[in-house]
C-alpha cells in the first residue's frame, strides 16, 4: 500500500466523531513491520505520533496517560491485532481505533477472517495465489467468514481445482478424484500445486480419510476409500483380505464421500470408472456373496451390492420360496440408495413379481366362486390386479434385457419361468376353467354369460343419458384391456382435475373388433355373417367397418353425431378441432394403438410397451376435450380385450381343428364359426342367435386353450370368452371446475413420524415413517426430503429422499423406514435442539418438524491437523 493511501485512511480515522471528554486514539498494528521506515514520512496534523516499541515505550505510555479531551495521537505497534497479552497498551487497544496497512491484514479483511498468527502465516503462504484477483473473489464467494486456517486451506483447495467445487473437505476430495479420472492427475495436482495447496491436500487426505499414500495414485486412494466406506455397514471381519486398505476410525467420512460424490452433477462418468475398477481389483462381489441379504441390505457404497442382493431374491423367486415381504422391504431400503438406478428394472421385475406371489397366496386355493355373475365381479374388483402385475413383469423384463446385466441375466430368466407358469398355469388356467364351468351352459343357450351387463347396452346405459342434457365424448381404445383401463383411471384421477370410475361390460362373441365396434354404437338390433371367411356385422341394418358406416349408424340415433380417428383428431389443429366438433352432442373418437400392435404376429411382443402408449396417448386426448373442447364428460372405453402371455402355451392347450366334426366358415387360435348344427369335439358351443346370426353356431377352446394353427401370431389372441377377452371397461370421466361442489383438489398423501421421542444413539440410524392415507384417486404420490438439523436449520445427518407410495388399505402396510447417518465431524451437544425435518421433495416447503434428542457418545470429529 502506497504512503499516500495511509496517510489518507489514517486522516480519515481521526476525522471521524469523536467521543465527548476523550483522546482520539488509533492503534496501528504491523505484525511485521512493514511500514515502520513510512511512520515517520506521515503528514498529520494535530496527530501526536507514539511508538509502542523497545526503549520508547515507557515514554509512549506516559505521554498517552496525558493526552486529554480533543488530543489525538496515532499508537504504532509491531503487533498482532489484538494481542494484548503482556501489553502495556491494552487499554488503549480496547477503547481506540484499529488501522492495519499490510496486505495480509486487508486481506484479512476482506475475507472476514480471524487475525491471528496462523492465519497470517497461511495468508503469506498463498501471497502469490492471492495476488490474482479471480482468487481473491472465488475466496469471497466460498465463504462469509473464515474462522480457522482449515477452512482457508480448503477453500484455496477448492478454487484451484476449478469453478463450482464448494469450500468443504467432501467436495474437493470428489472434485480431485472427478478430474483425476476425466482429464488425468497431472492437472488437478498441478493446479493445487500452483496454488501452494498440495501439502495442505496431502494432509486433508491423511487426516480426514486416513488415506496415507501417494495422492498422484488415484486407483490406490480410490479403494482405501471405498473399501473404507464399505466396512462402515459391513462388519470388517466380514472383509478379510482387504484388511490394509480399511481405516476403521474414517469409516463414516468415507462413507459420508463416497454418498456426496455419488450425488454429484456431472461426476457420474468418473465414479463409474473408478467405482467398478475397485470392485474388480478388490474382488469385492466375491467376498459379499456369502453375505445374507439381511447383512447387505445397509451397504450402499458399491453397485455389485444392489447387483448381489437383486440375484439372490431372482434365485428364490425362480425355486419358488414367497420372498414377496422381503422384497418389498429390501425395495424400500435401496431404491433410495446410490447405484439402484442401473438395476431398477431387475427390481421393478421383483416387485410384479413379489405382487404376483401375494395375490397366489391370497387365491391359493382356487378360484371357488358360486356363480359367474360373483366370479366376474371378483375379476373386476380385485383379480385382475394379477393379470397388472404379469404385465409389469413383463415390461421390467423386457427393459432390463436391454440393460444386460450378465450378473443377472440368468438368475432373471429364471425368475422370468417361474413367473410365466405361475400366471399361465395357476392364474389363467384355474381362473378360466372355473369361468367356464359356471357358463358353459349360458353360452350354448344364450351366447353370453347371464346377469352380466352386456356391451351391446353401452349406448343405451353410458351415453344416451348423459348426451341428453350435454356433449359427450367417446373414446374407443381397440383392445384397451380392464386392466389397462383400470391404470388408466387412475392416472386420469393423478393428472387431472377430474374424477373417474371403473365399471366392466360383457363383450360379445366372438370378442373381435367387428362384433365390440358394433356393439358400442346405437343400435336395436345386430346382423352378423361370415361369407368368404369374413366376419361382417350390421347395427341397425347399416354396415359398421369404417369410420364412415359409424358414422351414419350415430347420426341415425343422433344427428349431430362425429366420429374421428385418434390420429386425425390429434393432429388438428385448434380451430379445426373446434370446427369439426362444434354442434355436435356425442363425439366418438376411435384409437387404435393395442390391438394393431398385437394383430401383427412381428409386433406382437410389444403389445404392453403398445399399452403405455395407448394410456398416454388417452391421457392427452382427454386433457384436449376437457381442457380445448371445455367438454366435461368423456367415456372411454374398448371393444374388447386380449390375452397375452411372452412364451406360447404348450401343446397340450391346443385343439386340432381336424377334430372338429363340422364345415368351418372362420376359424381362428380363439374361436371357429360354421353352419348352424354344426358339431365339434373338445370345444365349447356358443349360440349366435343373440350375437346377430341364427344361421350359425360359434365355438371356442374352454379356458384360454388355442385351436391348432400354423404360422406366427401366437402369444396374443382374442376372440374366445376368457375373461381377460370378455371384461370391457367404461371409464366414466368427468372433469371439475375448481369451485365447483364436487371438486376435489389433488394433493400428495402425508407422512408422520413413529416413536418421535425415541432419540438417535448411532452415527448410522433408522427412522419409522408412517403414510397416513393410501394413495387412491385424489390422494397422490408423495415425496419428501427428511433430513436432521440444528436450531439454525443446519443439516447435521444426510438427507435422504421418502417415496409415499403405498396403495394398501391396511395401516400397517403403510409404515416406511429410512436409514440416516450423521454428517461426519458432527458432535451433538446436550444444550442444543435438534429436529426431524420433512420437505415436500418438489417445492421444498417445510411439512413438519419434530423435536428429536441426539445421544450419541462418540461422533469423529473432522480435523486435519493444520
Amino acid at each position: 500500500m502506497k504512503t499516500a493511501d495511509i496517510q489518507e485512511r489514517l486522516k480519515g480515522l481521526f476525522e471521524a466523531p469523536q467521543r465527548h471528554g476523550e483522546p482520539m486514539v488509533v492503534v496501528w498494528d504491523d505484525p511485521d513491520g512493514e511500514f515502520e521506515a513510512l511512520v515517520d514520512e506521515l503528514e498529520l496534523p494535530g496527530v501526536e505520533v507514539l511508538r509502542d516499541a523497545d526503549g520508547a515505550r515507557f515514554a509512549a505510555k506516559r505521554r498517552l496517560n496525558e493526552l486529554g479531551s480533543g488530543d489525538k495521537a496515532l499508537i504504532y505497534r509491531k503487533r498482532a491485532a489484538r494481542d494484548t497479552r503482556g501489553d502495556w497498551f491494552a487499554d488503549a487497544v480496547r477503547y481506540g481505533r484499529h488501522f492495519q496497512a499490510d496486505l495480509v491484514s486487508s486481506q484479512l479483511e476482506d475475507l472476514s477472517a480471524a487475525d491471528t498468527a496462523d492465519m497470517r502465516a497461511a495468508l503469506k503462504h498463498y501471497r502469490a495465489f492471492l495476488s490474482k484477483k479471480t482468487n481473491m473473489r472465488r475466496l469471497k464467494q466460498a465463504r462469509a467468514s473464515y474462522e480457522t486456517v482449515n477452512q482457508l486451506h480448503t477453500a484455496v483447495m477448492a478454487a484451484a481445482l476449478g469453478k463450482g467445487v464448494a469450500a468443504d473437505f467432501a467436495s474437493v476430495l470428489v472434485a480431485y478424484l472427478t478430474r483425476a479420472y476425466d482429464e488425468g492427475v497431472e492437472a488437478p495436482l498441478g493446479n493445487m500445486e500452483a496454488a501452494g495447496a498440495l501439502e495442505a491436500f496431502r494432509t486433508m487426505c491423511s487426516q480426514t480419510i486416513g488415506y496415507i499414500g501417494d495422492v498422484a495414485a488415484v486407483d490406490a486412494m480410490a479403494r482405501h476409500l471405498f473399501v473404507t466406506a464399505l466396512a462402515y455397514t459391513v462388519d470388517a471381519a466380514k472383509l478379510t483380505g482387504l484388511d490394509r486398505l480399511i481405516s476403521a476410525a474414517h469409516a463414516q467420512i468415507c462413507h459420508e464421500l463416497v454418498l456426496a460424490w455419488s450425488s454429484t452433477p456431472g461426476a457420474e462418468a468418473a465414479l463409474a470408472e473408478t467405482v467398478y475398477e475397485v470392485e474388480a481389483s478388490c474382488d469385492v462381489e466375491h467376498r459379499l456373496e456369502a453375505l445374507s441379504v439381511a447383512e447387505l441390505l445397509p451397504c450402499d457404497a458399491l453397485p455389485c451390492v444392489s447387483v448381489i442382493i437383486a440375484r439372490k431374491l431372482l434365485e428364490s423367486v425362480a425355486e419358488g420360496a414367497d420372498v414377496s415381504a422381503d422384497i418389498r422391504m429390501v425395495y424400500e431400503r435401496r431404491r433410495i440408495m446410490p447405484w439402484f438406478e442401473d438395476v431398477s428394472s431387475y427390481y421393478a421385475a421383483l416387485i410384479a413379481a413379489a405382487s404376483m406371489q401375494e395375490l397366489f397366496r391370497e387365491h391359493a386355493d382356487g378360484f371357488h366362486a358360486e356363480s359367474a355373475q360373483v366370479l366376474w365381479d371378483a375379476y373386476a374388483h380385485d383379480l385382475y390386479r394379477v393379470d397388472s402385475a404379469y404385465r409389469a413383469f413383463s415390461s421390467a423384463f423386457e427393459r432390463a434385457l436391454l440393460v444386460a446385466n450378465i450378473e443377472l441375466d440368468d438368475a432373471l430368466k429364471a425368475a422370468a419361468r417361474r413367473t410365466e407358469n405361475l400366471y399361465k398355469n395357476w392364474f389363467l388356467n384355474e381362473l378360466n376353467v372355473r369361468w367356464f364351468d359356471l357358463c358353459e351352459q349360458d353360452f350354448g343357450r344364450l351366447g353370453y354369460a347371464a346377469d352380466i351387463p352386456r356391451l351391446r347396452d353401452f349406448y343405451l346405459t353410458h351415453v344416451a343419458p348423459v348426451a341428453k342434457d350435454a356433449r359427450v365424448f367417446v373414446i374407443v381404445s381397440d383392445a384397451l384391456r380392464y386392466e389397462v383401463a383400470a391404470e388408466l383411471a387412475e392416472r386420469l384421477e393423478r393428472e387431472t382435475k377430474g374424477q373417474a370410475t371403473l365399471k366392466a361390460m360383457q363383450a360379445p362373441f366372438p370378442s373381435i373388433t367387428a362384433t365390440g365396434m358394433a356393439s358400442l354404437l346405437p343400435q336395436t338390433d345386430i346382423e352378423l355373417s361370415c361369407d368368404d371367411g369374413t366376419v361382417r356385422v350390421l347395427a341397425g341394418g347399416m354396415p359398421t367397418k369404417s369410420i364412415v358406416d359409424r358414422t351414419a349408424v350415430l347420426r341415425a340415433q343422433e344427428p349431430t353425431a362425429v366420429a374421428v380417428r385418434q390420429e386425425e383428431f390429434a393432429s388438428m389443429r385448434r380451430n379445426e378441432r373446434r370446427e369439426l366438433v362444434k354442434d355436435a352432442q356425442v363425439v366418438y373418437v376411435y384409437h387404435n394403438a393395442i390391438d394393431a400392435t398385437g394383430d401383427d404376429a412381428k409386433t406382437e411382443h410389444d403389445v404392453f410397451e403398445a399399452c403405455e402408449t395407448a394410456m398416454r396417448e388417452i391421457v392427452a386426448l382427454v386433457r384436449i376435450i376437457t381442457g380445448e373442447l371445455r367438454c366435461s364428460n368423456v367415456v372411454i372405453t374398448a371393444d374388447h380385450g386380449f390375452l397375452y402371455t411372452r412364451e406360447p402355451l404348450d401343446e397340450l392347450d391346443h385343439v386340432a381343428a381336424e377334430e372338429m366334426d363340422a364345415t368351418l366358415l372362420k376359424e381362428t387360435r380363439r374361436y371357429a364359426l360354421a353352419p348352424a348344427g354344426s358339431r365339434a369335439r373338445h370345444l365349447v358351443q356358443v349360440a349366435m342367435a343373440s350375437n346377430g346370426s341364427d344361421g350359425l353356431v360359434g365355438f371356442t377352446p374352454r379356458g384360454c386353450a388355442r385351436i391348432r394353427r400354423q404360422g406366427a401370431g401366437e402369444n396374443y389372441v382374442h376372440g374366445g370368452l376368457s375373461l381377460q377377452e370378455l371384461c370391457v371397461p367404461v371409464v366414466k370421466f368427468k372433469n371439475m371446475r375448481a369451485g365447483s361442489a364436487a371438486y376435489v383438489e389433488a394433493e400428495p398423501v402425508a407422512i408422520e413420524l413413529l416413536d418421535p421421542t425415541s432419540p438417535i444413539t448411532n452415527t448410522l440410524f433408522r427412522l419409522r415413517f408412517f403414510q397416513t392415507e393410501p394413495v387412491v384417486g385424489k390422494k397422490l404420490e408423495g415425496a419428501y426430503n427428511i433430513v436432521v438439523e440444528d436450531a439454525a436449520g443446519d443439516a447435521v445427518s444426510d438427507e435422504v429422499l421418502l417415496a409415499a407410495d403405498r396403495t394398501s388399505t391396511e395401516a400397517a402396510d403403510r409404515e416406511l423406514t429410512a436409514q440416516f447417518a450423521l454428517k461426519a465431524g458432527f458432535s451433538p451437544s446436550s444444550s442444543q435442539t435438534y429436529y426431524i425435518v420433512a420437505r415436500h421433495a418438489q417445492t421444498g416447503v417445510v411439512a413438519w418438524r419434530r423435536e428429536v434428542r441426539i445421544e450419541v457418545a462418540f461422533a469423529p470429529a473432522v480435523d486435519f491437523g493444520w
